[in-house]
């Protein structure tokens, strides 16, 4: 609870892929997603009972593109927990 994790590596080392998987905007192929104490994926299967759940607790930020210019990083980052959980900037940051 309260921490900020970031993938940091080469360009095409997988980090996209693997925030994709966590997110499930794409099925990985095999193996297991656990975040925090809930396990997302699991022999093939979306073991997620509330995707938007998830979501809100798992970000992600694209580095070239879809962000808000007229934002800062950080506003960038929480701005769909604000509005899709209807948390203040505050509790989000």
């Amino acid at each position: 609870t309260g921490k900020i994790v970031s993938i940091i590596g080469q360009s095409g080392g997988g980090k996209t892929t693997l925030m994709r998987c966590v997110n499930l905007l794409e099925r990985p192929d095999q193996g297991t997603i656990t975040v925090g104490d809930e396990t997302i994926f699991a022999d093939g299967e979306v073991a997620c009972r509330n995707l938007a759940k998830l979501r809100q607790r798992v970000g992600m930020v694209f580095q070239r593109f879809n962000l808000f210019p007229h934002l800062r990083a950080v506003e960038n980052v929480v701005l769909a927990q604000m509005h899709a959980a209807g948390i203040g900037e505050r509790e989000a940051v």
